[in-house]
């Protein structure tokens, strides 16, 4: 990727990489648009497999959030920041207090909280040292877990998206599959389970799938989901008629430019027609309801 060529394409400001070797610190911050404020969105930790992987996600997120913020009618702006490594193993104190340092060096041009591989306790570091931080834990005056109404959120989404296509936005005659089942995750779980949906679940890791089945969740291995959907065998076996498929596709392909996540699962309400199949709904990482 030429990074100047896609930064000056979608308008990004500014793209920053900090390292702080002695704290094992590896980060990217990126600006996408200040105009209407600070630069506001979460803090992600995760091992990504290159360097240019990481930095393709904070600006493809840093613009999905310029746009979440003008939509909410904020005083905000657009930004992420990821913490390059693997949050089970690499997090430290000294590693969040060092990105807190990076943060405050940039003056409240981007305000930050917890984001995926990320907590409100590890805030509290990064609050140490800068801030520019939200999203502290109650015990310390803050607005406590970000995750919380993340997951009511996406599920009042999910009930508006299919009142707007099924005419009701009942779901406990679906099936829904959660591509990933950290905080977020789980939050929007219990939601979905109180309602009586039958719930497909994968995560990376193995004892989280195991978390998600023993609330009663049918948990696969993560390459099942894919863009075929819920069904592992595909659009033909569901007998989608090829315009359909490819229109779901090429949607898919304009969301992942908005900034979602390139991995995420194919709804069948992004489709004109209401086929026979559309009983499913999906919902991945960063996608958009």
């Amino acid at each position: 990727m030429d990074t100047m060529a896609h930064m000056a394409e979608y308008g990004h400001e500014m793209l920053v990489a900090f390292s702080e070797p002695s704290a094992g610190l590896k980060a990217f911050i990126a600006v996408h648009d200040t105009t209407l404020g600070p630069a506001c969105g979460g803090v992600r930790m995760w091992p990504h497999a290159s360097e240019e992987a990481a930095v393709t996600d904070v600006l493809r997120l840093s613009r999905a959030m310029t746009y979440k913020s003008a939509v909410a009618g904020l005083s905000l702006g657009g930004g992420k920041a990821l913490i390059w490594g693997d949050p089970r193993t690499d997090k430290s104190e000294a590693l969040l207090r060092a990105f807190g340092r990076c943060l405050d060096s940039l003056g409240g041009r981007y305000v930050t909280t917890a984001d995926v591989g990320m907590t409100p306790a590890d805030i509290e570091p990064m609050a140490q040292e800068t801030r520019h931080v939200v999203g502290l834990p109650l015990s310390m005056g803050g607005s406590g877990d970000t995750s919380i109404l993340t997951g009511l959120g996406i599920y009042l989404g999910m009930k508006a998206a299919a009142e707007a296509v099924w005419g009701s936005g009942d779901l406990g005659d679906r099936v829904v599959a959660l591509q990933g089942f950290g905080r977020v995750g789980q939050k929007l779980a219990s939601h979905l389970i109180e309602e009586g949906v039958r719930l497909v679940v994968t995560d990376v890791y193995e004892d989280v799938r195991k978390q998600a089945s023993e609330l009663g969740a049918e948990v696969v291995v993560p390459t099942t989901l894919n863009v075929a959907g819920v069904d592992p065998h595909g659009w033909q076996e569901w007998d989608v008629p090829p315009d359909w498929a490819d229109k779901a596709r090429r949607q898919m392909s304009a969301y992942e430019g908005m900034g979602c996540t390139p991995s995420w699962t194919c709804a069948p309400y992004q489709t004109e027609a209401r086929p026979a199949f559309g009983k499913q709904i999906a919902w991945g990482e960063s996608s958009a309801v």
